[in-house]
């Protein structure tokens, strides 16, 4: 069967019979496409659930800081709550990072990859649906994922931020020094990496999209 310049081979569909003849092919290609899709969304949707909730505890930190010269009058051991909370905020970033470590890095390979089959289509089939198709489909894989590490990244460079507005210099030696060590753990970057190495967040996503371009020009030289 030939779909939009693409030549597929479905069970129960002879291969000469065309898609443009035959509407009903279309829903017969969308009934292997949505359990495949729904799949990638329910894995997506875990992992944006988990990530919401480093986010709340981002979100909590933080106004904690701010209220940390009002409240280390009549809590003393405030500092350490925050570092408490601090530590449990790194405990889980590095778990959601060994639970996507792997799928990160492969929603973003099969991203390029889809894009790098698009651009190849699009020099003979300019004006074909599935080209479109292609790039929706391969663009939006890597997505959200990317959106959360870009979400986490801001909260985290948010901490340090904060924690500079705060007047250290009122506080005393010993909070002084309880100070630093928590200054030094929110200068610290943290969100999403691949593989535990490459950064997942919008930048990656761009460069992700912006590959295929030359990887096909050279090519085609």
């Amino acid at each position: 069967m030939k779909i939009t310049g693409l030549c597929m081979t479905y069970p129960l569909l002879h291969q000469t019979v065309s898609c443009g003849k035959y509407p009903y092919i279309y829903f017969k290609v969308l009934s292997y496409l949505l359990p495949m899709s729904s799949a990638v969304i329910s894995m997506d949707t875990g992992i944006l659930y988990l990530g919401l909730q480093i986010i709340a505890e981002l979100n909590i930190l933080t106004d904690y800081m701010k209220l940390l010269n009002e409240k280390i009058k009549t809590d003393p051991k405030f500092l350490k709550k925050i570092i408490k909370r601090h530590c449990s905020i790194i405990e889980n970033n590095n778990l959601l990072n060994e639970i996507i470590s792997e799928t990160s890095s492969m929603q973003l390979i099969f991203s390029f990859i889809a894009l790098l089959f698009r651009f190849t289509f699009l020099i003979k089939y300019t004006t074909r649906m599935g080209n479109y198709l292609i790039s929706l489909g391969g663009g939006g894989l890597g997505l959200p994922i990317c959106i959360l590490g870009e979400f986490l990244k801001v909260k985290t460079d948010k901490l340090s931020d904060t924690f500079y507005l705060t007047n250290w210099y009122d506080l005393s030696l010993k909070d002084q020094k309880t100070f630093l060590i928590v200054l030094g753990m929110a200068q610290r970057e943290y969100g999403l990496k691949a593989a535990g190495m490459y950064d997942v967040n919008l930048y990656t996503f761009v460069q992700s999209l912006r590959l295929p371009s030359p990887t096909l020009l050279f090519s085609t030289v």
